[in-house]
């Protein structure tokens, strides 16, 4: 009864309500929607950052249209086969361009426009126009500083891929169209108030994070460890987790090493990013936190030395004209599988209404393995959200690369791949969904296949899942491996993992060797034999 009154509510109210919601509960901040073609850089910046609050509103966005090269053979071909000298045409929808992610088996020798009343190039001989172009990847996020006519989609709009090459190309696509999500200006950033605080967390302790005022939202928060040592660096980031627990929901919402926060699990290198900025020493965290009076977050020590802790909370007070009862809460839980044969990784099951936001994921082979290849990446992201399918071209697409990712690890501003090991084969990435924060209204379930139709059965896949909840909904995020128990496990298993790395790196060489040396005696033997006598 109180679910169908809810869902009934939320189709009455709508996405201006949820806008309403959010500028008040931010003290007044209001909902801004810039119209010229063409803003400064502090403007474009701070757009950019009205979209992280914005996100708030996601869970009340209509479903988004999404297109892609997927193959609905399921034979692994996600992609359009263009052939020397072709023009290839997709249609696309009116609406607003939220994302287009595209690459080509010949960059070089591509082009990539949209014709949208004009025809606008995107990519031409390996150099981006609009958006970005780096290694073979090309991805646009339309906001109110790119030209109107790549944002707002007309009806008839197309992409145009041309291979100029004198072989075939292979061409993949992506491009999600949805309804923006409200732009908040700081109108009324004098209400913001921060707070700073230091504790000592104790082995295996639990600290909760108090705001100054008992409902609002937070708009950011900063963690510091400011004495310990370099040696211990990477130990004391691996063994905190964030926690929330929110009203209504018997079981944590918030569970994820912290780490995870950057896309990272194993290392704790430099990361900037719209959500998630670390220079190694502070993390600063900004995605929105809405919390009520009964809500609780906390930073837990799962190890086992006392680690001296440092914050600082970014807040606005709740206003008594907002029901903060009604805003979403932010969810992220950690999550681990070992990969089947035939069966997809379990990433979140959820119903209820909600966006999904976020995904840092690790995949490495189990440490019995001989694997050397990354075709594990040619799986694909299946959504399905209130039983609408969303399924991408390949786990690399998904992150916003391609060709099984670059070398050197990067980060853009919503996300990237932030480690890579060739043998054996791992690699860590992290995406942050917020201009294209996918919505739910009943059910999201988030599947990533693994190889070629789920043909991977050594692969250990680690995540953290992030999205937005509004309250009484349910979710589960399996966690097989239990990663994280505690410092002295993780930081063991680290080491053995990066034992086993050298003997395998070792074994590889030494067989190399040896391969080469008896190349060489039997191509002395051979040139002996040939000698006259």
């Amino acid at each position: 009864m109180q679910s169908t009154l809810m869902r009934v509510a939320r189709k009455g109210l709508g996405l201006c309500l949820s806008s309403w919601l959010l500028c008040t509960a931010l003290g007044g901040l209001q909902s801004t929607s810039a119209q010229s073609t063409s803003q400064t850089g502090a403007q474009t910046k701070a757009a950019k950052s009205s979209q992280v609050a914005g996100v708030l509103a996601a869970p009340q966005r209509a479903p988004l249209q999404f297109f892609a090269s997927t193959d609905r053979k399921k034979q692994n071909e996600d992609y359009k086969m263009i052939a020397p000298g072709q023009t290839l045409r997709v249609p696309l929808a009116a609406g607003r361009l939220l994302r287009l992610w595209s690459t080509s088996s010949e960059p070089e020798q591509f082009a990539l426009q949209l014709q949208n009343g004009a025809t606008l190039d995107l990519v031409r001989d390996n150099h981006a126009r609009a958006g970005k172009w780096s290694h073979k990847a090309f991805t646009l996020y339309p906001d109110e500083g790119t030209v109107p006519a790549l944002r707002n989609l007309k009806a008839g709009a197309t992409l145009l891929a041309t291979n100029r090459a004198v072989k075939p190309a292979k061409w993949y696509y992506q491009a999600t169209l949805g309804a923006p999500l409200p732009l908040v200006a700081a109108s009324a950033a004098s209400k913001e108030a921060s707070m700073q605080t230091s504790f000592q967390l104790a082995a295996n302790g639990a600290q909760d994070l108090k705001p100054q005022t008992p409902s609002g939202i937070w708009s950011a928060i900063e963690i510091e460890l400011p004495s310990v040592k370099p040696r211990d660096t990477l130990d004391a980031w691996r063994s905190l987790r964030l926690q929330g627990r929110w009203k209504g929901e018997d079981k944590l919402g918030i569970d994820v090493p912290l780490l995870s926060l950057t896309g990272q699990f194993w290392k704790a290198d430099a990361v900037k990013a719209q959500a998630v900025e670390f220079d190694g020493k502070v993390l600063t965290w900004r995605l929105p936190i809405a919390f009520g009076p009964e809500d609780r977050v906390s930073l837990f020590n799962s190890g086992t030395k006392k680690i001296e802790i440092a914050t600082r909370l970014h807040h606005v007070p709740g206003s008594q004209s907002a029901d903060q009862s009604t805003l979403p809460r932010l969810h992220g839980l950690f999550g681990s599988t070992r990969t089947k044969h035939g069966m997809p990784v379990p990433i979140l099951k959820a119903s209820g209404s909600g966006a999904f936001v976020g995904l840092a994921l690790d995949i490495r082979p189990i440490a019995e393995t001989t694997r050397r290849s990354f075709a594990y990446l040619e799986g694909n992201e299946i959504i399905v959200a209130d039983n609408k399918r969303y399924e991408g071209t390949g786990t690399e697409d998904f992150f916003n690369s391609a060709w099984y990712f670059p070398e050197k690890p990067f980060v853009d501003e919503f996300g990237g791949m932030t480690f890579k090991n060739a043998l054996p084969p791992q690699v860590s990435s992290v995406r942050w969904m917020l201009p294209d924060a996918l919505p739910f209204r009943r059910s999201l379930d988030f599947t990533f296949e693994h190889g070629r139709a789920n043909n991977s059965q050594d692969l250990e896949y680690r995540w953290a899942a992030f999205w937005y909840q509004q309250p009484g909904g349910e979710f589960a995020v399996a966690d097989a491996l239990k990663y994280g128990a505690t410092v002295e496990q993780g930081t063991s298993k680290n080491r053995e993992r990066d034992a086993l790395v050298r003997r395998y790196i070792l074994g590889t060489l030494a067989t190399m060797i040896v391969a080469g040396a008896i190349a060489v005696a039997l191509a002395q033997r051979r040139k002996r034999g040939s000698s006259p006598d």
